[in-house]
């Protein structure tokens, strides 16, 4: 197991998002060359650098979940911790990378950071629909590569057990 480290930015507003990990490497099993690498324990930090936001954060993550394997959106409440900082954790490991008879495939990961009122409602739809902006993809979406986030990604394939 790998501790890794994810880190973006948002727009025009400033705000500082950090995703810490547990990367964890399953190799392929006698018969198999099926391999993978999950992330566990996901914890999502947003800081506030001009602090002015609400209690609560809904953040909607979406990637493929590990077992079973498919594409899940999972929502995350973001809870104000410090004057300026809010954190919450994804309740499920996410498949971050794989490969099976040499063809790797990385999955990637989409982020939505929606400011709450003060209030928690049940209702993902009835949200204030006020998201922070990736100033990559000028959008509500942030997209991410948690595998590029890993020792993993800079060490030799042979060397990762």
């Amino acid at each position: 197991m790998q501790s890794g480290l994810a880190r973006l930015a948002t727009g025009p507003s400033g705000e500082a998002i950090e995703i810490s990990f547990d990367a964890t490497y399953y190799p392929a099993t006698a018969g198999s060359s099926a391999w993978s690498i999950t992330a566990s324990n996901v914890r999502v930090n947003l800081t506030m650098l001009k602090f002015s936001g609400p209690r609560f954060f809904l953040l909607r993550f979406r990637g493929s979940i590990a077992d079973p394997y498919s594409f899940v959106e999972q929502y995350v409440i973001l809870q104000r911790v410090t004057d300026a900082g809010y954190e919450g954790e994804a309740m499920l490991p996410l498949y971050i990378v794989g490969g099976s008879d040499g063809q790797t495939q990385s999955h990637k990961q989409f982020l939505q950071f929606d400011r709450m009122l003060d209030d928690l409602t049940d209702d993902p739809d009835a949200m204030s629909h006020n998201f922070l902006i990736d100033p990559i993809s000028q959008t509500s979406t942030f997209q991410i590569d948690m595998f590029a986030s890993t020792p993993y990604a800079r060490t030799d394939m042979g060397t990762w057990s």
